[in-house]
């Protein structure tokens, strides 16, 4: 299991590093133009190279040329860990917490090679039955994408969709819906 580590594009807006920072300092965000990291004006299949060798997730609002790029990337044998393209309609706080999510619930390898847009637009439902029993929908444009129950101690059966961490994360007598 390797754990996702986030690169920047240089037009993202730095506060996505010191929001996502501030509330979760262990997950590991660099930007462009910070040492180590690519230099600013770095042209696009640099950074792609750059985020093949070091194994981070590119996170751009680039939407014209970076899906070029990346079948240029990929038709040349190459690979990267992934490539999150940020919606003009994201707020900084969803922007956030989408990464945040994805970080806690995913493995890098589950990105590899692919285009993720943000926003995830999930929804999270968790209602606290009788006797102990919870049940954690994760919904997507009214599609369920997951659903584990959970007795007491949470110990959740495998679900379709690991991004049901959030319930197991949220405590134990909780009962609303978050969009998320």
């Amino acid at each position: 299991m390797t754990q996702i580590k986030y690169l920047l594009d240089e037009h993202v807006n730095p506060a996505l590093r010191t929001g996502l920072k501030a509330r979760w300092p262990q997950i590991e965000v660099w930007c462009i133009g910070d040492p180590g990291a690519p230099a600013r004006s770095t042209p696009d299949p640099d950074i792609l190279l750059w985020c093949e060798h070091h194994q981070f997730i590119l996170v751009t609002n680039n939407r014209a040329s970076m899906p070029v790029h990346l079948v240029d990337h990929l038709s040349e044998g190459r690979h990267v860990p992934g490539i999150f393209i940020l919606s003009k309609r994201l707020s900084m706080k969803d922007a956030i917490l989408d990464l945040a999510m994805t970080w806690g619930a995913s493995d890098l390898e589950e990105y590899q090679d692919f285009i993720s847009h943000l926003p995830l637009s999930l929804e999270l439902t968790i209602c606290t039955l009788f006797q102990g029993l919870t049940v954690f929908l994760v919904q997507r444009d009214a599609e369920t994408l997951c659903q584990a129950t959970a007795t007491n101690d949470f110990a959740l059966p495998k679900v379709v969709d690991s991004r049901s961490f959030l319930a197991r994360s949220m405590g134990r007598h909780v009962t609303r819906s978050l969009v998320l």
